[in-house]
C-alpha cells in the first residue's frame, strides 16, 4: 500500500529531473564561453605578434631584443591575459620574423586538460 502511494506521488519530479539536467546544461554553458575566449586569445595574440613584427621592421630602436617586443605587444594588446607570452625574433627569408607562445589558461579545470599552448607568427619584411 505505501509502495503504491510513493509511485502514483509525483511530489519532487520537477526538482529531480532539473537536479539531472543542470550539470550537463552548465558544463555545456561554461564550455562554450571557454571556447570563445580561447578563439579571442587567440586573436588577441596573433594581433600583438603583428604589432609587433612592424615594430621591429619600422621602429628597431624601440624593439630591439625580445623583451622590448613583449613590453610593446602588451602595451598594444587588446586584452591583458598577456602577461606570460614568449616572444622571440628571428630575421629569416621573409624579413623580420615575430614568433610568440602562451599556454592557454581555461576557465574550468576539467577544460584545462584539453587547453592547447597558442602559438602565433608574423613576418614584416
Amino acid at each position: 500500500m505505501l509502495a503504491t502511494r510513493l509511485a502514483r506521488c509525483s511530489r519532487g519530479a520537477t526538482a529531480l529531473e532539473f537536479a539531472l539536467i543542470a550539470p550537463p546544461l552548465l558544463m555545456l554553458l561554461i564550455g562554450t564561453m571557454d571556447v570563445g575566449r580561447l578563439l579571442w586569445t587567440r586573436a588577441a595574440l596573433q594581433d600583438a605578434v603583428v604589432r609587433a613584427a612592424r615594430c621591429v621592421a619600422v621602429t628597431p630602436k624601440t624593439c630591439g631584443n625580445p623583451d622590448e617586443i613583449g613590453a610593446f605587444a602588451r602595451d598594444s594588446a587588446t586584452i591583458s591575459a598577456l602577461g606570460d607570452v614568449e616572444f622571440s625574433l628571428q630575421h629569416g627569408f621573409c624579413g623580420v620574423q615575430v614568433r610568440a607562445r602562451l599556454g592557454y589558461h581555461a576557465l574550468v579545470p576539467f577544460f584545462g586538460l584539453l587547453a592547447p599552448e597558442l602559438e602565433a607568427t608574423a613576418c614584416v619584411p
